[in-house]
C-alpha cells in the first residue's frame, strides 16, 4: 500500500495544507478548512495510507515560504497528476505559463488553448485545480476584471494577487485571520 504524506503550516497569508505521494504533490489546499479539501482529493486516490510527514514535504514547504516572503516567483515541485484529464493538464500548463504578477482572463486562457468557446471549460478545469500557487489559477480573472472564483476563497485570491503585484505590506495586521 502506498502512502500519502500530509503536512499543514501557517504561512503569512494563512493556513496551507499539503499532500504528497511518491509521484509528487497530489494536493495543496488553502485556508482554515484546507484539510477538508485535501482529504477529498486524497480520497479520490484509492488505496493509500495517510500519514503526517513534515520531512517529506519540507522542500515544498520551503518553496512556499520563499514564495510568500517574495523571494520566489514559481514553485518547482513534482505533481502527482493521477486522476486528472488531459484537458485539465493542458489548461494547467497554460496557466503555469502566466508570468508572476500578471493577470489573464479565462477567455485569454481559452484562446491559448484553442478558442474563446472553451472559457467555461477553462473555468471548470481551474475550479478543480488541486495545486493552487503551483498552478497559479489566482492569476486568472473574469473579462470584466472581477476576480472570479478560487478554491481558497476570494480573500486568498486577493492576497495572492497583492503579494505578486508588490502591493502587500511586509506583514499582515494581526486582525487578518482565516
Amino acid at each position: 500500500m502506498s502512502t500519502i504524506r500530509t503536512w499543514a503550516f501557517r504561512s503569512r497569508l494563512g493556513r496551507v495544507w499539503l499532500a504528497s505521494t511518491e509521484e509528487g504533490l497530489c494536493a495543496i489546499s488553502l485556508g482554515a478548512r484546507a484539510d477538508e479539501r485535501v482529504i477529498r482529493r486524497i480520497a479520490s486516490l484509492a488505496r493509500f495510507h495517510v500519514a503526517r510527514d513534515p520531512e517529506a514535504l519540507a522542500p515544498a514547504v520551503r518553496q512556499l515560504e520563499e514564495y510568500f516572503a517574495g523571494r520566489r516567483n514559481a514553485l518547482d515541485v513534482a505533481l502527482d497528476l493521477r486522476g486528472t484529464s488531459a484537458f485539465q493538464r493542458r489548461i494547467w500548463d497554460i496557466v503555469r505559463g502566466i508570468e508572476f504578477g500578471r493577470l489573464r482572463s479565462y477567455k485569454w486562457v481559452a484562446e491559448a488553448y484553442g478558442g474563446a468557446e472553451y472559457a467555461r471549460a477553462v473555468g471548470s478545469a481551474l475550479r478543480t485545480n488541486p495545486f493552487p500557487i503551483v498552478v497559479p489559477c489566482h492569476r486568472v480573472i473574469n473579462d470584466d476584471l472581477t476576480l472570479g472564483g478560487f478554491a481558497g476563497g476570494s480573500r486568498w485570491k486577493e492576497r495572492l494577487i497583492a503579494l505578486e503585484s508588490g502591493q502587500m505590506a511586509l506583514g499582515f495586521p494581526e486582525e487578518v485571520r482565516e
